[in-house]
């Protein structure tokens, strides 16, 4: 079977192309399909024109062309050219924004068939309150018609799914949430420090609720320390016994979660964080580092899949950070499930859900 993925936008800004599309474009070609993921490089013009290999997957950047003030006019139709060209008996588009949508209509409009897959909020909801009133408005009724015309739709959440079901209850919907790629053993953390990690973006935490929060833990354990990794401007100041590392990817990521006693997330409960599909959590089930977080959305359902605490208050998070902190054996009995767990969410997993569901669709 030969599939192609679409992405909206390069690597080198955004990491829907590096944390969703292409683990799963890697998973699917290990099930011995023909693969390739093709990317509008509109936002990262160095990436223009470039083809790479990643593993068994072809990865091609193609060249924005010629464009004025960040719009690039004929980019969907080359894009567009490049699935004929390409000849996919599955296409799968990410978001169904900008030129990729824009391909994505031009191949339905020919008698092709694809799937739209949605991993965030993109109306005034979610990240689209932040876009410009008509820009807004225009790519959300993009990826609304595409979610009605499509062959079908992959959610990356239950929400999500629950979303284009309210809009589209026709529609034949896959809810496929991130994956990860387990570590060959799990991060031995009742030999670590009393270290509480938080991975955030920023949005996705108050800085009053952190500090309330994190106070509350160290009146229960005051030798504890909180490492916080993520981009965040507006992080509190004077927080006591804290380090903000900044944003951490990679190996220096790995590092820092094998390194952490666990790792507790503060979501708020709003349609935006709802909605995604949180990575940053799944990196932390697939070291098997022990996870606290509050019932909101994936980080709920992701979290107890893999046997996390789940708790329904801050009262109760904090009870639960401070007995892992104290307990080196609490701590290896919650990463032992933790790690074990994990497997059920891997990518490769996640391609052979979406392999069935692509059979059963087309």
């Amino acid at each position: 079977m030969r599939v192609q993925f679409l992405a909206p936008f390069g690597q080198c800004k955004k990491q829907t192309v590096q944390r969703r599309l292409l683990p799963l474009a890697r998973a699917l070609a290990a099930r011995g399909h023909v693969v390739e993921l093709l990317i509008p490089p509109w936002d990262c013009p160095q990436e223009g024109g470039r083809v790479q290999r990643a593993g068994d997957v072809r990865v091609r950047s193609l060249a924005s062309g010629s464009g004025a003030g960040g719009v690039y006019p004929l980019l969907g139709r080359t894009m567009a050219a490049a699935v004929r060209a390409f000849a996919p008996d599955r296409l799968i588009v990410s978001k169904g924004l900008g030129y990729a949508g824009r391909a994505m209509r031009i191949w339905l409009a020919r008698g092709g068939r694809a799937v739209l897959d949605v991993d965030d909020l993109e109306d005034e909801r979610g990240w689209g309150a932040q876009r410009n009133g008509l820009l807004r408005r225009a790519l959300a009724r993009q990826e609304r018609r595409l979610a009605r015309d499509a062959t079908g739709v992959m959610a990356a959440s239950r929400f999500l799914a629950e979303d284009v079901r309210a809009r589209h209850p026709e529609q034949r919907i896959l809810t496929l949430p991130n994956g990860l790629n387990r570590a060959s053993e799990r991060a031995r953390v009742e030999r670590n420090g009393r270290v509480a990690l938080l991975l955030t973006r920023g949005h996705d935490v108050a800085a009053d609720r952190l500090t309330a929060v994190w106070r509350a833990v160290l009146d229960q354990v005051p030798d504890a320390e909180l490492m916080v990794a993520g981009g965040w401007s507006d992080a509190p100041a004077n927080l006591p016994r804290a380090t903000f590392r900044g944003w951490l990817d990679g190996v220096e990521l790995a590092h820092a979660i094998r390194g952490a006693a666990l790792c507790f997330f503060l979501p708020e409960d709003k349609p935006l964080l709802r909605a995604k599909s949180p990575a940053r959590l799944l990196d932390c089930l697939a070291q098997g580092l022990p996870v606290v977080t509050p019932d909101v959305g994936e980080y709920g359902a992701l979290a107890r899949t893999a046997g996390g605490a789940v708790v329904a208050n801050d009262g109760d998070l904090v009870s639960w950070a401070a007995k892992l902190l104290r307990s080196p054996e609490l701590r290896a009995a919650q990463s032992q499930q933790v790690w074990r767990l994990a497997e059920a969410m891997s990518w490769s997993r996640r391609a052979a859900d979406l392999d069935v569901w692509l059979n059963d669709l087309f």
